[in-house]
């Protein structure tokens, strides 16, 4: 599984938001320590980049129309949302992140029998349909 950035705007923004280039022009907030945000501000795309500490602080700000969009890991927005945490607000499902990254666990190097325990763990999840209705409870694809 690989995820990147998730889109969230208020239920009232009607713009469509197919990829970063549509956040050209808006005042966008995203999250302290990713790699996201620093490759956003570069880009000069956005009118102007803020950066929150919590996703709760950033989603604040945007029910409030401080920002126009809140730019977070789409699974923590997800989670945000099944959780009923995003009230008029929605994750925009069409948005294509500009980098996507694989889901990993780290194991100690040298930890060779716990990563064998995982990855046999991961398979017989993904083959009886485990995984998949985990990710199905948060509304992943």
């Amino acid at each position: 599984t690989a995820f990147g950035a998730g889109l969230v705007v208020r239920d009232d923004n009607a713009k469509k938001y197919d990829s970063w280039q549509d956040l050209k022009g808006d005042v966008v907030g995203t999250m302290a320590g990713t790699d996201y945000t620093q490759s956003l501000m570069q880009s000069g795309i956005a009118k102007e980049v803020k950066v929150y500490d919590s996703p709760a602080d950033m989603t604040r700000d945007l029910s409030l129309g401080r920002i126009a969009a809140g730019m977070n890991d789409y699974p923590i927005l997800k989670a945000q949302a099944k959780a009923g945490g995003l009230k008029g607000m929605h994750v925009v499902e069409g948005y294509k992140p500009e980098h996507v990254s694989p889901m990993a666990f780290g194991v100690k190097k040298g930890n060779d029998k716990l990563l064998a325990e995982i990855d046999s763990a991961l398979t017989a999840m993904k083959q009886d349909g485990t995984l998949q209705t985990i990710k199905d409870k948060w509304g992943m694809p």
